[in-house]
């Protein structure tokens, strides 16, 4: 019985996904320092609208440097953190905050963010007096979580938090859970209470941290919403919100913001597709495989010029900044570029009037990422960075983030078990967004089949667009991959990264972060079923050799 007992919560551990993946990279550091408000920082002579909240960290930029590269790749592997649960006093500080128009529709809400694109969010209201809450929209995490107000950590004095002093109606259980990030930990305790996101309102079981690494004082957000089809630590929030009956179509789209643009125009719409904030059609590629949201693409490249760097997984990720790939095909593309230069084949610098865009491809359509988001701003050298960085975390595949999204409207559909991508309205094109109108998803004839699979290849699926611009024609698919390192090929064998869950009983590990740790160790991570199994059988048979 007792090992029967053991088994069960052990398989617990089994829950893996990736999510929030953070990355600070030398030139934001030096930016953050130099500029206390972001209202010092005149984009193009537009003066951007600031909330004030709680302020960012003053940590100098040679630790927050220190903190940045080496520890994005241990967000997929388990680590365990020292121990700190000194006094700490709650301090009033303050966030810059760049917010976006909420909308009166159900389902429709603005995507905020901090005014540097490093994070994206959206308000919530939470509980029986539905208090206002800053959530990460993570396409990358299967877990919920908000910092509890039992929470004594640095990172939560910092931030609005939640439970039973803010609401009536929470709903505690005694069911523990632990998520281990490359940039940190959070644990705690499984609760349920009323949520409201985009004027939908469910019950909802979701993770009350009561511990937080040191990683989350640099963010706005008090929590994070994970929008991954991929199973988590609670209940997950796609299926959830799909079961609520308040959805047009099992699907959501996002529009990021570029903060040089002006006005926040971003927005999270849940069940619908907002035509007004794309141009042309919206052309779709099947989902590889699982329940992440991840395609393959076919190539980038560079002043027409391919780099030959596709036929593998991208991973689709608003909870991370930048752009991730393996250093032998971020090497190649920046071979294209006149000027590149790296002394580490992790960050690449390039010359800052380089103005070309760069093209994404996939199922044969192209989308341009502007030279404003491939292209960081002169630093204190007077160089540029590329946001293309040679980290592999993921191996064999690409990790998209908020780079890429920013240039792109982005349809996930639960639906069809596909992504959709169609070039983004800019903010000319699209309006303010309080009363614009969506547009459900049409029927869908069959998508392009997944590399590797029997179904005939039909090419891309386009949705017609309202705008004003002209359509975009299909393609057809082309998958076959360049020639490449074999290292860069669909590998399945992964380093895991855990979002953990464990049963009551089981101890949660404090997770204030020790600086050296912080730093984190140049693993390959990943977040595949089958590294999480051999994971969990030899936890299991460890565990058994010593109770048994």
């Amino acid at each position: 019985m007792r090992s029967t007992v053991l088994l069960a919560n052990l398989a617990l551990w089994s829950s893996t996904t990736y999510a929030f993946y953070p990355y600070m990279p030398d030139w934001m550091k030096e930016e953050r320092q130099s500029r206390r408000e972001l209202g010092t920082r005149n984009a193009k002579g537009v003066e951007m609208a600031i909330k004030q909240r709680s302020s960012k960290t003053t940590l100098p930029p040679s630790e927050r440097a220190a903190r940045a590269a080496d520890r994005l790749t241990a967000k997929y592997s388990r680590r365990q953190l020292p121990d700190s649960n000194g006094p700490i006093t709650k301090r009033d500080n303050q966030f810059e905050v760049m917010e976006a128009p909420d909308t009166d529709q159900t389902g429709s809400a603005g995507l905020h963010q901090d005014g540097s694109d490093m994070s994206y969010f959206v308000q919530i209201q939470l509980g029986s007096e539905g208090r206002e809450y800053y959530m990460l929209v993570d396409t990358g995490a299967g877990s919920s979580w908000i910092m509890s107000d039992q929470c004594r950590t640095e990172a939560c004095t910092l931030h609005d938090t939640y439970g039973p002093s803010q609401s009536e109606s929470i709903e505690e259980s005694d069911r523990e859970f632990q998520i281990v990030y490359g940039t940190g930990e959070v644990n705690g305790t499984l609760a349920t209470d009323s949520l409201t996101i985009a004027g939908i309102s469910l019950d909802y079981q979701f993770g009350l941290a009561h511990n937080t690494s040191r990683d989350f004082i640099n963010f706005v957000f008090d929590g994070i919403l994970g929008f991954s089809m991929d199973r988590g630590v609670n209940q997950n929030l796609v299926e959830a919100l799909a079961e609520s009956g308040e959805l047009e179509d099992n699907l959501f789209s996002i529009a990021l913001h570029r903060a040089a643009d002006g006005d926040n125009v971003g927005q999270l719409s849940l069940g619908s597709i907002n035509a007004d904030r794309y141009t042309g059609d919206i052309s779709y590629s099947p989902l590889l495989e699982g329940d992440e949201w991840t395609v393959e693409i076919e190539d980038m490249s560079y002043d027409g010029r391919d780099a030959g760097v596709g036929g593998i997984r991208s991973y689709i990720d608003s909870g991370t900044s930048y752009i991730f790939g393996p250093p032998q095909l971020v090497e190649r593309l920046h071979r294209l570029i006149p000027g590149a230069n790296t002394t580490d084949q992790r960050t690449w610098t390039v010359p800052c009037d380089s103005e070309d865009a760069l093209e994404f491809t996939f199922s044969g359509q192209s989308y341009s990422v502007s030279a404003r988001d491939w292209i960081s701003p002169n630093n204190n050298n007077g160089r540029c960075t590329s946001n293309i960085y040679g980290v592999e975390v993921v191996r064999g595949a690409w990790l998209l983030g908020d780079t890429f999204l920013k240039n792109v409207y982005a349809v996930f559909d639960i639906g069809e078990r596909q992504i959709g991508f169609a070039p983004l309205a800019t903010p000319s094109e699209s309006d303010s967004g309080s009363e614009s109108e969506t547009s459900t998803r049409p029927a869908q004839p069959s998508s392009t089949s997944a590399p590797g699979s029997d179904s005939d290849p039909t090419g891309t699926t386009s949705v017609p667009s309202t705008a004003s611009a002209p359509a975009v024609t299909s393609v057809p698919a082309t998958t076959s991959a360049p020639e490449a390192e074999p290292t860069t090929t669909l590998d399945r064998t992964v380093s895991t990264g855990q979002e953990t869950e464990t049963t009551a009983g089981t101890s949660a590990t404090d997770s204030a972060e020790d600086p050296d740790a912080d730093r984190g160790e140049s693993a390959a991570p990943g977040t595949y079923a089958q590294a999480a199994g051999i994971s969990t059988i030899l936890s299991v048979a460890v565990a058994l050799s010593i109770l048994l």
